[in-house]
């Protein structure tokens, strides 16, 4: 179970266009309160009164949910400090001398002006790992 804030969105690819309909419902929940939202997906070609085409329009986010983290010169890539970097919102600085390929990757990334979306952390009680989490053979189990 989730909480749904914002938008939804399905990739869907049908083999074919078809009248059927398939249903199903999404479920958000928060704070012991539920709240559940039937949709209905047909594949078609042709936009109907009762399944119209969607709105071809993506939101921004608003200023509490993100903010631009301002690129970062050839210079200070070189002359911050780690902790002036990671103050900056940057990930932290590979060792040029170390690690020049991830060095070189790294300031591709900071170098240019990034929009950084402030997640919102929600608990999945029906996800949950085995008792080998800790290892590389990770299996994930989702209950209903």
């Amino acid at each position: 179970m989730f909480f749904i804030h914002g938008i939804i969105r399905f990739h869907v690819r049908p083999d074919s266009e078809a009248e059927a309909s398939t249903r199903l419902v999404v479920k958000s929940e928060l704070d012991n309160k539920s709240v559940q939202y039937p949709l209905e997906l047909r594949a078609s070609y042709k936009s109907t009164n009762e399944m119209p085409f969607p709105v071809n329009e993506t939101p921004e986010p608003s200023q509490n949910d993100a903010y631009t983290r301002p690129a970062i010169s050839e210079e200070e890539t070189l002359n911050l400090s780690d902790k002036e970097v990671l103050e900056r919102g940057c990930p932290p600085r590979p060792n040029p001398n170390t690690a020049p390929q991830a060095f070189d990757i790294w300031k591709k990334i900071v170098s240019i002006p990034m929009t950084v979306v402030k997640p919102q952390l929600v608990t999945n009680h029906g996800v949950t790992a085995n008792n080998h989490f800790h290892t590389s053979d990770r299996l994930w189990m989702i209950s209903s």
